[in-house]
């Protein structure tokens, strides 16, 4: 009885030890993910300032697609990806806004662009 607890013992600690409270090894996720329909370069004529007249939203987009920098429509808040950010609320309190992974799309034939994120 006492072999069979010491063994279960050192096989409970033995993965305890080797396996540990680690993070997966996967690979990090892209925090801008940039794509065409038709899978042809990102236009760098695309590249620059967006910003909405009216609803308060902007995009900074690089030639290459990717998003550097955007301001959401609610708080007028900037953030960028990949990066948490914090801010302080009208009542005093913090608020915490953590991008997930953001998705650039452009379609050549119908000239639209699509733009994801996911907060």
């Amino acid at each position: 009885m006492r072999l069979t607890r010491a063994f279960a013992v050192a096989v409970w600690a033995t993965i305890m030890v080797t396996g540990g409270c680690n993070r997966p090894q996967a690979k990090p996720v892209q925090a801008v993910a940039v794509a065409t329909q038709d899978g042809s370069p990102f236009p760098a004529a695309m590249a620059g300032r967006w910003k909405s007249d009216r609803h308060g939203w902007e995009f900074i987009i690089e030639p290459d697609g990717r998003i550097a920098s955007a301001v959401l429509s609610f708080g007028r808040i900037a953030v960028t990806p990949g990066e948490t950010t914090t801010l302080t609320t009208k009542t005093g309190e913090q608020a915490t806004l953590t991008p997930g992974p953001w998705a650039v799309h452009y379609d050549p034939a119908a000239h639209m662009l699509t733009i994801r994120i996911a907060m």
